[in-house]
């Protein structure tokens, strides 16, 4: 497949994709672009168990949704496992690798031995040049004696271990499916990657991988291990730091742009410490030489910000048309776009996510006759009054509630909360004056009234 770089994103199916796959994915992405090379998407689902179609399908409508375009068609590990028999058997007829037929309890003797001796477990080789076939026999690979590997990382420099450090370890399972390291390699070199580009703790599998692409007489691919990501308190970022899904940022209402900007950031810097930036800036910024070696620190408060700032940033009608999807995907119904889109233009900076923005504007659209506290409003009456004679212009809207205020001793303050909790159920709504201009003269006065008897009755 010549020069020409490709890498690949490699998920596995037991989950939704999460924060720390994203990153690896945009990591990958923006390098092939870069490099103008190949993007390929290899799902990883040799767990029979634990991958679910469901995943799956989470998973490819992720990277659809996130905007990065394959190149070639997904390909999926479960339909390659002919392949994988086929290289280790020449492996164990190269006396490369070796059946072993050793029961969980023959292993678990070894380990009691080494802890008896004081010394850490590694598996005896007793099985070392068994040909002979057996259903429920594993494979393992024969590890070379005392030979020191070396990665040459494109992030942390040159890392290197001796092969002492590893015993004969698995490469297919007995239930004939591959390790995770022994599929990877297989596959990486069949496919032509040229660069591996995944976390930090994959570094000791890399090892395991020099030697089997050894052992083949394959040349390895680069290597670029990213740093880890972390929450708040330092710790590798998991469930206990909230959402870790990407199907839980995009319901929360993020947007994919300023998603992948600030995931960028997590263990990369442009030379000019920029923040916000589109796709093609940090393709053509993006350098390996930049990404840190420290783990980075996700914090839910600054991708908040970024996300805000892209929505206060964004043309009406876009706005309008991505909250539109956004409703449709994730409250079940569609709501009228001309209606959506009077209220986003006077919805003014209101809102970082999409979910802020629907809470804030629900609503227009339900409204269920619930709210918050009973609170009886002594100039009800007059204020229905003013409003059934009043146009319901904005202006004048505004106009006829002050004057109303002012001849009636009313603070604008009380007869405004009034006001709002009556036609939304909501302490706080976008302008009040906008609010009732875009409910109109009939929603707003029906709404009144229904509020005025429930405070009858709650009172």
């Amino acid at each position: 497949m010549g020069s020409k770089v490709r890498v690949r994103f490699a998920p596995s199916p037991t989950g939704h994709l999460h924060i720390g796959g994203v990153r690896t994915a945009l990591f990958n992405y923006v390098f092939a672009r870069k490099m103008k090379g190949g993007f390929i998407l290899r799902v990883e689902d040799t767990d029979l168990l634990r991958s679910k179609k469901e995943y799956v399908d989470s998973i490819l409508a992720s990277i659809e949704w996130l905007g990065f375009s394959l190149d070639e068609e997904p390909y999926f590990q479960s339909s390659r496992l002919d392949i994988y028999r086929k290289y280790a058997q020449e492996l164990i007829d190269a006396g490369k690798a070796y059946y072993c037929i050793c029961t969980k309890e023959d292993i678990k003797r070894e380990k009691e031995e080494a802890q008896k001796a004081g010394r850490s477990f590694a598996y005896s080789g007793r099985c070392r040049g068994n040909k002979k076939y057996d259903e429920i026999a594993a494979i393992r690979l024969c590890k070379p004696d005392a030979k020191q590997y070396l990665i040459q990382d494109m992030i942390r420099g040159d890392v290197s271990v001796n092969s002492v450090e590893f015993d004969d370890f698995i490469i297919m399972k007995s239930d004939g499916t591959p390790t995770y390291s022994f599929a990877c390699v297989v596959d990486d070199d069949l496919l032509g990657i040229t660069h591996v580009i995944r976390g930090e703790d994959h570094i000791t599998n890399t090892f395991k991988q020099l030697i089997i692409y050894e052992l083949f007489g394959w040349s390895p691919p680069e290597f670029a291990h990213i740093p880890l990501i972390n929450g708040p308190d330092g710790k590798r970022l998991s469930k206990r730091h909230g959402a870790t899904a990407l199907i839980e940022y995009k319901k929360m209402g993020f947007l994919r742009e300023p998603l992948l900007n600030y995931l960028s950031l997590l263990g990369w810097s442009p030379k000019n410490n920029e923040e916000i930036f589109d796709m093609e800036y940090l393709i053509a910024n993006f350098d390996f030489a930049m990404v840190s070696k420290n783990p980075a620190q996700f914090r839910i408060e600054k991708l908040t910000w970024m996300n805000g700032e892209y929505l206060f940033n964004m043309d009406i009608k876009k706005k309008t048309e991505i909250l539109l999807s956004f409703i449709k995907e994730f409250k079940g119904f569609e709501p009228d776009k001309d209606l959506l889109l009077t209220i986003v233009s006077n919805l003014g900076d209101r809102g970082k996510t999409l979910e802020e923005i629907w809470e804030k504007i629900d609503f227009f659209f339900i409204f269920d006759g619930e709210y918050p506290k009973a609170k009886a409003f002594e100039s009800a009456a007059l204020l229905y009054e003013v409003l059934e004679k009043c146009e319901f212009s904005i202006a004048s809207l505004e106009i006829a509630i002050k004057e109303f205020c002012e001849v009636n001793g009313v603070k604008l303050r009380k007869a405004a909360e009034y006001l709002r909790l009556g036609v939304s159920g909501k302490k706080v709504t976008p302008g009040l004056f906008e609010t009732l201009f875009i409910l109109g003269k009939d929603e707003t006065l029906k709404r009144l009234s229904e509020y005025e008897i429930w405070l009858k009755r709650s009172l």
